[in-house]
């Protein structure tokens, strides 16, 4: 049995995360309670699929079920190390830590599940040296029980984060594996250009809406 003791709690929409240190291992990490009123949370069905993250808690009187997460903290990103190198050093550190992005979409996908929110935001490092994706809140089975492509929904509605998303996830189309690598490809062009104030090409156009 691991230990926890709360450092530190913040409140969203969807979720509780609270900083913690783990007593028997001394390591920061997070702990996520996902809020089961929020449908939009793709996390709690995630966490389901993969077999763990219940348990039954007693706060005086009351007990109660939550579905949690726990993961260790993860400070460190790709965007200020590539910004710190040049020429060459920079380049082949970016193919590095693409291949490793590319490696870890891949393997979310062969679990039968696709990100749909890939963003330079939600990727961390760990011990400045690998790459780690993040935030499945918005993550879905492509996959049903038999392990076949689900038919894709004549309209879903957005999923991600407009800046970063496909053109599938803008007008309301289902998402597949195409749409995560979309996201992959615009990871790669902000590390190229992390220097840029606008490292995107239509960041220049953001009070026009209709021009990307």
């Amino acid at each position: 049995m691991v230990v926890y003791t709360m450092i530190r709690m913040q409140y969203s929409t969807i979720s509780e995360t609270k900083n913690c240190d783990s007593l028997s291992e001394k390591k920061p990490v997070l702990l996520i309670k996902i809020a089961k009123r929020n449908l939009e949370d793709r996390t709690l069905h995630l966490v389901r699929k993969l077999g763990s993250g219940s348990i039954q808690i007693s706060i005086g009187e009351r007990d109660m079920t939550l579905a949690y997460v726990i993961m260790e903290c993860l400070p460190g990103n790709p965007v200020p190390i590539i910004g710190n190198l040049q020429g060459e050093e920079q380049t082949l550190k970016i193919i590095e830590y693409g291949l490793q992005l590319l490696k870890a979409i891949y393997d979310m996908h062969q679990c039968g599940f696709i990100h749909r929110d890939i963003k330079p935001e939600n990727i961390g490092m760990y011990d400045n040296r690998l790459v780690v994706m993040y935030d499945m809140g918005m993550a879905r089975a492509f996959l049903d029980e038999e392990g076949y492509p689900r038919p894709p929904r004549s309209h879903a509605g957005m999923r991600g984060t407009e800046e970063w998303s496909s053109l599938n996830a803008e007008i309301g189309r289902d998402q597949g594996r195409v749409d995560d690598l979309w996201g992959y490809l615009y990871c790669l062009n902000e590390w190229v250009n992390c220097r840029s104030q606008k490292p995107q090409v239509w960041s220049a156009y953001d009070r026009e809406p209709n021009i990307r």
